[in-house]
């Protein structure tokens, strides 16, 4: 019967049988004899997003789901994508060992926001080749790394920050540049006049897509 990709999974479909129907001539009236359920078994197709510094954990919904499934999410809008890549995210990623519909993908730090990727799931895949269901679009929210900013002593000090799906709770924090971004220990810089962390400018951001934060310090 092929190899199903994609639509509605679920346990209460019917096989219905017939014996010549092209010799009979008729249609779909010709399958009279009911032979059995069938289960499709799979995940309810649907977008996914997660955030940089929060945890990427997906739930899905679907039927008869196994540990054994994993997730990938690639870049653009086909599963033949390349394997995207995001600092402190594994992918591909296994269903929890206790949750057969639930994703533990870690907590991403870094990498190239936006909705430019898809996530795929496989039922028990042993390569990338396997991910032959496109669930939607996968995004993640988070800034565009700056290269570099500038403040100057006397003058107000205005950091950009763009990215994609930026939110008026966003803040940034200025710490010494030996430290590493995340950790406990790290070095607050603290100068006279300036805020440090700073929250985003009220009138500045814009919540929907790719987006603009100027943080005043």
């Amino acid at each position: 019967m092929g190899t199903p990709i994609a639509g509605l999974p679920g346990t209460n479909y019917k096989i219905c049988w017939g014996h010549d129907i092209v010799a009979l001539g008729r249609g779909n009236e010709g399958y009279r004899v009911p032979a059995g359920a069938l289960v499709i078994a799979g995940p309810i197709q649907g977008p996914h997003v997660c955030t940089m510094s929060t945890p990427c954990n997906l739930v899905l919904t679907g039927t008869n789901l196994a540990t054994t499934n994993k997730v990938l999410i690639v870049i653009g809008n086909s599963c033949a994508g390349t394997p995207a890549t995001f600092a402190g995210l594994t992918n591909p990623k296994r269903a929890k060992s206790s949750d057969a519909y639930g994703y533990e993908l870690g907590i991403p730090s870094a990498g190239t926001p936006g909705n430019a990727y898809s996530i795929c799931w496989a039922h028990e895949p042993s390569s990338n080749a396997d991910f032959l269901t496109r669930l939607g679009t996968f995004s993640i929210n988070g800034p565009t790394a700056v290269a570099l900013a500038e403040c100057t002593l006397g003058l107000p000090c205005v950091v950009t920050v763009s990215g994609f799906g930026l939110a008026s709770t966003n803040k940034i924090l200025v710490v010494q540049p030996t430290d590493t971004c995340g950790t406990d220990n790290v070095n607050v810089v603290a100068m006279a006049g300036l805020t440090n962390p700073a929250v985003i400018g009220n009138t500045l951001q814009n919540p929907l897509g790719h987006s603009n934060s100027r943080f005043t310090r």
